[in-house]
């Protein structure tokens, strides 16, 4: 449960970064002037080219911009490049495309959207699954099983403090075999509030490998 909330909140901060970028992408926009350019020159740079781009300001002042990108695949010279510059700072332009408007709020949006849809779809999964092992608790067959053991999961490296699981092994009737349950994840240490060496396994009779530890006796995580 945590690390779906973590997950979307995650999303959420990245959906808000790319709609901040997207105001104030607009904003920046607005102050400025679309103008018809051409590409009258191209520097090479690496193996890349970048255009030199002349245009006429609104108020008819010529001048070239120097694009800092570079493109493998060059501008044709002549070609009409579609160019905005800033009506307040001479030194501003950029090549008018989509991409430059919209390509970095869409990619911290969109990635935002994808971890929020993953939590939820994660959040769902565990909803139902808890839903199913309640179930188990309240109506399946139960069983005494024997406390193996009270450890920390630390399959997860990066997580500053690691749950704890309580680890039991029983029997089930008319079946001999020793079987391991492993509880759900304490974000306490549990070991202190054990009254003794077992705790009830409950299971589903038409589906013995549906195993759950019923630690309703145990104090909820805080």
């Amino acid at each position: 449960m945590r690390g779906s909330t973590v997950v979307g909140l995650f999303g959420v901060v990245l959906i808000v970064v790319g709609l901040v970028l997207a105001i104030v992408g607009a904003r920046a926009l607005a102050a400025t002037q679309l103008a018809e350019g051409r590409v009258v020159s191209l520097r090479p740079v690496d193996e890349l080219f970048a255009p030199d781009i002349a245009y006429v300001t609104q108020g008819g002042e010529s001048r070239v911009f120097h694009a800092g990108i570079a493109t493998q695949t060059p501008y044709a010279i002549g070609e009409e490049v579609p160019i905005v510059y800033d009506l307040a700072d001479d030194a501003w332009a950029e090549i008018d495309t989509w991409g430059a408007r919209w390509l970095l709020p869409l990619i911290f949006a969109g990635a935002g959207g994808q971890l929020v849809f993953s939590a939820l779809i994660w959040l769902l999964v565990a909803r139902r699954h808890e839903r199913v092992m309640a179930a188990i608790v309240r109506d399946g067959a139960r069983v005494e099983g024997t406390i193996v053991s009270v450890e920390q999961d630390r399959s997860d490296d990066e997580l500053e403090h690691h749950p704890w699981v309580i680890l039991c092994q029983f029997v089930l009737p008319g079946d001999r075999r020793l079987r391991l349950v492993k509880s759900q994840l304490f974000w306490y240490d549990p070991r202190p509030h054990l009254q003794g060496p077992t705790l009830p396994v409950c299971y589903d009779p038409r589906d013995p490998q549906r195993v759950v530890i019923d630690t309703r006796a145990l104090p909820p995580d805080p």
